[in-house]
C-alpha cells in the first residue's frame, strides 16, 4: 500500500486507440497493447476513501465478488453479474 498513486502514468504511442477506462499490457519500446480482462481493478474503497485494488472471487446468484487483501473491513465489494458478462462469454 501506498499514500501515492500506484501507477504512473505516462503517454504512448499504440497501433490501436486504448479505452481509457480498460487495462493493458503494453511492453516498453512496443506499440501493440494487450487488453487485460476486468478480473482486477483499483477502487476506491466505499468508506475509507482510498483506493485499494479488488480481485474477481467469485459469483453469487446474480452478483459478481470482489476481494481486496488492503483492509480487513471493506473487504468485499459486490457488482452485478453484467460487469463481467464478456468475460465469461470469453472464458466459457
Amino acid at each position: 500500500m501506498t499514500a501515492r498513486d500506484p501507477f504512473k502514468s505516462i503517454e504512448v504511442e499504440t497501433t490501436i486507440p486504448l479505452d481509457v477506462n480498460k487495462k493493458y499490457l503494453i511492453y516498453s519500446g512496443n506499440k501493440l497493447a494487450i487488453e487485460l480482462l476486468p478480473l482486477f481493478d483499483i477502487l476506491e474503497c466505499p468508506k475509507k476513501e482510498q483506493e485499494a485494488c479488488y480481485f474477481y472471487n467469485g459469483t453469487e446468484k446474480d452478483e459478481v465478488q470482489f476481494v481486496s487483501y488492503h483492509f480487513n473491513k471493506e473487504a468485499i465489494i459486490k457488482f452485478d453479474r453484467k460487469k463481467l458478462e464478456d468475460v465469461f462469454k470469453i472464458i466459457g
